[in-house]
């Protein structure tokens, strides 16, 4: 049988600002696990200007209940104006999906 569980996706400017971020929604057993993935190159129109900028990705997976509580902290965490924030579910193992709802 599968679990339901949530991964969100955002970026930091730098890989330290991703792994303190990650750091922190572990030491407050907000999240499971998380992954920063980088460099990237990110492609955006910002204020009618093209940039182009080296990023790294945090992708987090997470209990689907604890969905609010996860967002709220990484916006009180993260550095930009507007940063990404995109989740969705996902269909996990049982095995896993019961790791990650009671990881955190």
């Amino acid at each position: 049988m599968k679990k339901e569980i949530m991964i969100a996706s955002t970026t930091f400017s730098s890989q330290e600002k991703a792994q303190e971020c990650c750091r922190k929604l572990l030491k407050k057993k907000l999240i499971a696990c998380a992954q920063v993935i980088g460099p990237i190159t990110s492609y955006y129109l910002w204020e009618d200007q093209l940039c182009e900028e080296k990023e790294w990705k945090v992708e987090i997976k997470a209990s689907g209940d604890k969905a609010k509580e996860v967002e709220n902290a990484v916006l009180l965490l993260h550095e930009y104006d507007l940063p990404q924030w995109i989740t969705w579910k996902a269909s996990a193992s049982t095995a896993y999906g019961k790791w990650v709802g009671q990881g955190n």
